[in-house]
């Protein structure tokens, strides 16, 4: 397969047949998520939380060191 969908879902029937298809059809259909469409999702998304942390750390050294000014 070329291009794979990121996205399945895993269905089976009770004689222990399974397949999968893009969409889910039944209320106990299994969501499968390939492993690198994944891991490139927790990358962005840890690299967002870093850079979130940075402006967090930023902010908060600003906001001190203009409370200390308005102390002095």
């Amino acid at each position: 397969m070329t291009n794979p969908p990121k996205l399945i879902y895993l269905q089976w029937n009770p004689e222990g047949e399974s397949t999968w298809c893009r969409d889910k059809i039944n209320d106990d259909d299994i969501e499968y998520v390939v492993k690198s469409h994944y891991e490139s999702i927790t990358n962005m998304l840890r690299d967002r939380l870093s850079d979130s942390e940075e402006k967090v750390k930023k902010l908060s050294k600003a906001l001190a060191k203009e409370a200390l000014h308005e102390n002095i």
